[in-house]
């Protein structure tokens, strides 16, 4: 009898089949879903378009707030601005920073996508270095648009007498904080409460209330006639933002990161700084973030250096404080000279900065005759015209620099 054969699937060819055909479905998931998928890229390009388009109506927006202005018709207000976008969804109300008049497009993993300013004011901040290596970066502001200066005495008065009793009083509390500050370096006042206590440590008033300071307030008063907050107002703000050789006011104050009257601040750390600039005439608080990613603990926090002070004065080295950007002491210095180190130490000189700090300096031309007085050579003058190896030392470190030699001329 002859058997019939049945066609059909093994079980192996059954399980290799379903396999095949979950790394199949694996592979498809994942050219869709992952990060580099293809859902993944369709968002992120949607991101870019929003984001596209969100810059065009802020662009346009400020086109059209700057014609205006230049007719005198009134502006459109950021915020209404901002309420447009939100009602054609262009923006939702966590991408807008108020505080730093911002909108800030990002992916679900925070990547931005694009940072959009809608501020009229545009603050420019330097870094010094920009991106190379040191113990220490300078962050400076160079320049500031938008905000209008107060030129003379006369429109700062005038501007006082426009003010609401309220918004000056307001202002009055503000500004404290900083003219103390400049006033005494040792105060580091840093809320109103901090300004009371120090008056009153000062026997300025009797209370450390808000009243007592109040009542301070009220007995002022001045040579230009005002009295009051007027009086008071106008003496700080003078003394804060007027330039000596100009005589102008500036319309606005800059506060570092560490709540100090002053455009520049030195980062000894990596991080995020915020400068704060105050428009005097509005009241309104601008805030300028800034990213230090290159300063590197590592590096020495001082610079040997020289320099002439004046032509044919001859060159002096000194130690440079590169966190603080001032002069400093140093205990010990050091020439090598014909590949021996000889110890110069008995040449520093000290001298006052103009903050009333001491700093140290060696002449070059008092190194030149030293070296002759002791046999190392054949004139007093010379070293004059070459460079010769210094060492200046602080705390037991040793920096290190190459210095011309310049001498006096007598």
């Amino acid at each position: 009898m002859k058997l019939k054969k049945e066609k059909g699937i093994t079980l192996i060819a059954l399980v290799v089949t379903i396999v095949v055909l979950l790394i199949l479905a694996g592979v498809s998931t994942n050219v869709l879903f992952s990060d580099s998928g293809l859902i993944e890229k369709a968002q992120n390009s949607g991101l870019k378009i929003r984001a596209a388009q969100v810059e065009e109506v802020v662009a346009n927006w400020k086109q059209s707030n700057f014609i205006n202005s230049s007719i005198n018709k009134q502006k459109e207000t950021a915020d209404k601005m901002l309420e447009d976008l939100i009602s054609k969804k262009l923006v939702t109300e966590d991408e807008i920073d108020r505080e730093q008049e911002k909108i800030i497009i990002k992916k679900k993993d925070g990547t931005i996508i694009k940072e959009i300013s809608y501020s009229d004011v545009e603050i420019v901040i330097s870094k010094t270095p920009e991106n190379e290596k040191a113990r220490a970066v300078k962050l400076k502001v160079e320049s500031m648009k938008g905000i209008t200066n107060i030129k003379t005495k006369e429109d700062l008065i005038k501007y006082l007498k426009s003010l609401s009793d309220e918004r000056k009083k307001e202002m009055l509390k503000e500004q404290m904080v900083p003219f103390i500050n400049k006033e005494d370096s040792t105060a580091n006042c840093q809320t109103f409460e901090d300004v009371l206590k120090w008056m009153k440590n000062k026997e300025i008033i009797a209370e450390e209330t808000e009243n007592a300071f109040w009542n301070w307030v009220q007995s002022a008063k001045n040579v230009d006639g005002l009295t009051g907050v007027n009086a008071v107002l106008e003496a700080i703000l003078e003394f804060l933002y007027g330039d000596e050789n100009t005589g102008e006011i500036k319309g606005y104050s800059v506060i570092n990161p560490n709540e100090q009257i002053s455009d520049t601040y030195i980062a000894t750390e990596n991080g995020t700084y915020t400068f704060k600039i105050q428009d005097l005439t509005t009241g309104k608080t601008y805030y300028k973030k800034v990213e230090v990613t290159n300063v590197d603990a590592n590096m020495p926090a001082y610079e040997a250096k020289s320099i002439e002070p004046e032509k044919g004065r001859g060159t002096y080295a000194f130690l440079y404080n590169l966190r603080l950007e001032q002069d400093t002491t140093f205990q010990n210095a050091y020439i090598i000279y014909e590949n021996e180190k000889i110890d110069v130490s008995s040449l520093i000189e000290e001298r006052s900065l103009e903050n009333g700090e001491k700093a140290n300096l060696i002449w070059t031309s008092h190194i030149n005759r030293y070296l002759y007085e002791i046999g190392k050579t054949d004139g007093a003058l010379s070293l004059g015209r070459t460079i010769q190896h210094i060492i200046l030392v602080k705390d037991k470190i040793e920096y290190p620099a190459n210095i011309r030699f310049e001498n006096p001329i007598n």
